[in-house]
């Protein structure tokens, strides 16, 4: 059963002794949505060996995970979760004595949740809310697969679940509440289908834009471009506020990585509709190296030096800073808490002697306490508070990030060499103007990838205890 993108909700019947899937059109399941990017021409094969089932990869570019895990092969029992790739379509398997007509695609409402034990059907709450979403998700789903005349017998179903459930004096209330969705059921899926359809050409246009400022390098153009962004993005802002809207596709699940940028940037305070495509593109490309080459770095945070890592959050939580940025000490040292540059800067936080002096670390010869875990942590959170009141937080906390790696001195001299000072203080703004330097522009995807991981350690194969 798929529990991802377009396709989510729908089982497909193993017929086949060998059963295949990939983007290739000759496998018999191709994935479709956004996230089928991440798939295989030839990804992985199911093969029935008498009771048994097993699962093989076919030397895919991204692997395959089995229960979050990444293998060559894997048995496959009932309820077993597949991902292709980390960040791809996710499946999960069934075994059921009844498997309907037989037909290779079969419609199920989209009912179900992930959690750490496997996939198990979400339970309605006892709210006259609920109810409307589970008809809204039958009628929906009916729809999808073709059979009309179905809103009358949803009703009735609600209906008699509402009368079971409530007291005796919210009877009256709930047979009018379903009566009344009876009348506007399909008004409803109308307005939702016109909603998503208006959303999905928004996003179109914002891709179209996103590359056009990718190869712009006329600044009139550039500001044309980016005004026309700005107005996009807040009519798709306001189209996802909409109640409809949320009932009716905001449950839908989007590309992992780009979905777990977002949630970064709203504990952040930077929250933003569009992203550029190659600031994601470099996120995955160093989500993908802290799992491959650059393993060890990450697991040394995670496992090894896991104490000193959450010593530092504990010491950032205190100084009223997100613990998530503990992960730039990854970025910056690998976790090698000895580390010294060739430009003189040093520990765990890579503190310049300057910046060390100017926030309370003594810097003497057999005297460094940027090497001191806790002080020069301590001085680190002080001079990021110190960024944060000269570039502001909110909004402009990714100018933080930028002025970490960069110098803050750096940054306000390339935030004053732009048109409008005051309306352009704004990461996102130069970053698609290219007006950071190259050196940033990877430093920011990079922190980012590595709170990715820190966040979700076992999705990206990484045995580590939980985060405090």
């Amino acid at each position: 059963m798929a529990l991802t993108g377009p396709e989510a909700g729908t089982r497909y019947l193993i017929k086949n002794n060998v059963w295949r899937i990939g983007r290739d059109a000759a496998n018999d399941l191709v994935p479709g949505g956004r996230s089928a990017a991440a798939v295989s021409g030839k990804h992985m094969a199911i093969t029935r060996e008498g009771q048994s089932f097993l699962l093989r990869d076919a030397g895919s570019t991204n692997g395959t995970y089995v229960n979050d895990k990444k293998v060559e092969e894997a048995i496959l029992e009932n309820r077993t979760l597949i991902s292709l790739g980390p960040s791809g379509p996710r499946f999960q398997f069934l075994i059921e004595e009844d498997v309907g007509d037989g037909e290779k695609t079969l419609v199920q409402p989209r009912r179900f949740v992930l959690d750490r034990d496997g996939i198990r059907e979400k339970k309605v709450e006892e709210t006259h809310g609920s109810l409307i979403r589970e008809a809204v998700d039958k009628a929906r789903a009916a729809r999808e697969s073709g059979k009309g005349g179905q809103t009358e017998i949803i009703m009735r179903e609600m209906l008699t679940k509402a009368v079971r459930r409530s007291r005796r004096n919210l009877k009256i209330a709930i047979a009018l509440l379903t009566l009344s969705l009876i009348g506007g059921g399909w008004w409803s899926m109308n307005t939702i289908g016109s909603l998503k359809a208006t959303k999905t050409e928004i996003d179109s246009k914002i891709n179209r834009i996103e590359t056009d400022l990718a190869a712009a390098d006329d600044p009139e153009k550039i500001e044309a471009l980016i005004q026309e962004l700005d107005g996009y993005q807040e009519r798709a802002r306001d189209i996802q506020k909409s109640l409809l809207y949320q009932l009716g596709v905001g449950d839908e699940e989007h590309d992992y990585i780009e979905s777990e940028i977002k949630k970064i940037l709203v504990a952040f305070g930077a929250e933003t509709y569009s992203l550029p495509p190659e600031f994601v593109l470099l996120v995955r490309k160093y989500v993908n190296q802290y799992q491959g080459p650059d393993r060890p770095n990450m697991e040394r945070a995670l496992i090894t030096s896991r104490k000193e890592l959450d010593r530092i959050r504990a010491v950032l939580k205190e100084n009223n800073l997100l613990p998530d940025l503990a992960y730039m000490v990854l970025v910056e040292t690998g976790f090698r808490l000895n580390s010294r540059s060739r430009r003189g800067a040093a520990g765990p936080w890579q503190l310049r002697y300057r910046t060390a002096k100017a926030y309370g670390l003594v810097v003497e010869r057999g005297n460094d306490e940027r090497y001191d875990l806790e002080k020069s942590t301590k001085a680190a959170g002080r001079y990021i508070r110190s960024l944060i009141a000269d570039f502001g937080a909110g909004s402009s906390f990714m100018l933080v990030l930028a002025a970490y790696n960069l110098g803050p001195t750096k940054v306000r001299s390339i935030i004053r060499k732009v048109e409008d000072p005051i309306k352009h203080r704004n990461f996102w703004y130069l970053y698609r103007t290219r007006a950071l330097p190259p050196e940033t522009r990877e430093y920011v995807p990079k922190v980012i990838a590595a709170i990715i991981i820190g966040r979700n350690p076992d999705r990206f194969g990484i045995e580590a205890p939980a985060t405090i």
